[in-house]
């Protein structure tokens, strides 16, 4: 009897190659174009196939369950998976909120017009924290009221011109604090009183005197402030927060 060694027909089973973090974090930093890193981000937070990425849709993603429809995926069956586990919410993270702003900027950079922008950023003292603490709601309608009025006045007063902004509230600083202050972006440009497309700004180097700016927008947002606080009998309580804003 005899016995002879047959070797195998299966192939050795070939062992993915695992990223430590600082791959990952070149991995991630490589792209250029927003749109790149979040496209890298869900395939690898989500564990996406390349012919499944393609064939995405945005109406696939459910942003509110964090799940994504995979249609007609392997052997031509759909499944859904989740893009995000123990989601910490941040803007800056792939697996959370990158997605959601990428679809936000592509949103805005359709209707940017192909001008010069300005970034402005109004920021007001951390002597109003209490007032901002005790009634978030009116005091971020008052702070945008303010900053929209201060632009749009500077923008008859300077070029006599109608212009426009992006304002985005952002409401506590790099520690952590609680610190409002809005960004604006602002086009070089706008439409006079006769209806005529003018560009503004100074040679590219600044939009308005950063003085004046500030000056103007201080006195609009005190202003709204004390006649807001007066109409709900509550001047007294924050008096002395006023007197040293």
């Amino acid at each position: 009897m005899f016995a002879y060694y047959m070797p195998s027909l299966k192939k050795d089973i070939k062992l993915p190659v695992i990223l430590n973090r600082e791959e990952l974090k070149e991995l991630f930093a490589a792209p250029t174009l927003l749109k790149q890193r979040v496209v890298l981000a869900l395939i690898y937070s989500a564990g996406l196939r390349g012919q499944e990425v393609i064939n995405l849709k945005i109406s696939d993603i459910d942003f509110e369950r964090k799940t994504i429809h995979i249609r007609q995926s392997k052997y031509k069956k759909d499944r859904v998976v989740r893009y995000s586990y123990n989601s910490c919410g941040d803007r800056h993270c792939p697996k959370c909120q990158a997605a959601k702003q990428a679809l936000w900027i592509d949103d805005l950079l359709r209707s940017t017009l192909p001008v010069r922008h300005y970034h402005l950023v109004f920021t007001v003292p951390h002597v109003l924290n209490p007032l901002c603490l005790h009634n978030d709601r009116l005091y971020y309608n008052l702070l945008f009221d303010a900053v929209w009025n201060t632009l749009r006045s500077f923008g008859y007063t300077h070029y006599g011109a109608e212009t426009g902004a992006l304002c985005v509230l952002h409401t506590w600083g790099q520690n952590l604090s609680l610190h409002p202050h809005i960004h604006c972006i602002v086009p070089a440009a706008g439409y006079t009183l006769d209806g005529t497309w003018k560009s503004i700004g100074h040679s590219g180097l600044f939009l308005y005197p950063v003085q004046q700016l500030s000056q103007a927008f201080k006195a609009a947002l005190l202003d709204r402030i004390k006649r807001a606080l007066r109409k709900r009998n509550e001047t007294t309580a924050f008096y002395a927060i006023l007197q040293q804003a």
